[in-house]
Order: structure tokens, then sequence, then C-alpha cells
């Protein structure tokens, strides 16, 4: 988690579990590619070019960091959807979603809901949402709940 203003807070996804996918992938990559020299199969060549683009991946994200929440006193910014005003947004609440893990869901007053995973973050879900009350400012947003 980074404050980059008084406002405005970055939150990213967790480096402890971005290195704990990086080398469970790097280690069945090297397993796949021991097996390989050994068999030469189709499947182990498939199987050793997803792990390594798995670890490729999770270096790469590891690298970046890019922000996956950005909180500030205007609104919320979740990558992939967008920025969003206070205004805007009804109430938010979070979901478990079985197999996609915990989400967290903007209800909005004349759009549809918008989900974010909130899995892998460096926050807790229960820090994250004592988080966003604190930054909603004089906005009528509220939490619904978890479901």
């Amino acid at each position: 988690m980074q404050i980059t203003s008084e406002s405005e807070l970055i939150i990213r996804k967790s480096k402890w579990k971005l290195v704990c996918y990086a080398l469970f992938a790097g280690i069945l990559d090297a397993y796949v590619l021991i097996e390989l020299y050994r068999k030469r199969s189709t499947f182990t060549i498939i199987l050793g070019i997803l792990f390594l683009a798995a670890f490729c991946f999770c270096l790469y994200e590891l690298i970046k960091r890019k922000p996956e929440i950005i909180l500030s006193k205007e609104g919320i910014f979740l990558r992939g959807a967008g920025f969003f005003t206070w205004d805007i947004v009804s109430s938010f609440s979070t979901a478990d979603e079985g197999d996609d893990g915990s989400k967290l869901v903007l209800h909005f007053n004349n759009l549809p809901d918008e989900k974010i995973s909130i899995e892998d973050l460096e926050v807790e879900k229960e820090e994250l949402i004592a988080i966003i009350i604190n930054h909603k400012g004089n906005a009528k947003l509220y939490y619904k709940g978890h479901y």
C-alpha cells in the first residue's frame, strides 16, 4: 500500500503472493524441462511452455506491480475498469465467488455493477473496506455487507 499524497492511496497485488506464484511456476517448469530432456514427448513440451509462460507472467507482474485500486477523495480507480467518482457509486459490497475468490463489488446508480478480484491484494478484505469508507469523503456511499 502506497500513499502518494495525503488524499490518494494506491493498492497493488501482494509481493509475497507474486513471489510464491513465480517460484511455484518456476519449480514446475524446471521439473517439466528435466522430464522433457528424458522423454521428449509433445505433451511435455506443451506443459513446459505453459509453465514457462506462467513463470514469465508472474515475474512481469512482480516487476511492474501496477496499481489494482487507487482511492482518492474524488473517486476510485479499478485496474481494468477505469475511474469512478464517488457520486455515481451508490454502495459497495464484497462477495465470495467460489473458485474465483473474493471480489469487491461496486454498485452504481445508473450503471451495471463492477467487480474486481481482491484475493491477492496487499491488504486484507476488512482493511480494504475500512480504507474505502475513510476515503469516500462526504459521498453517501455505504457498505452493503458480504455475500
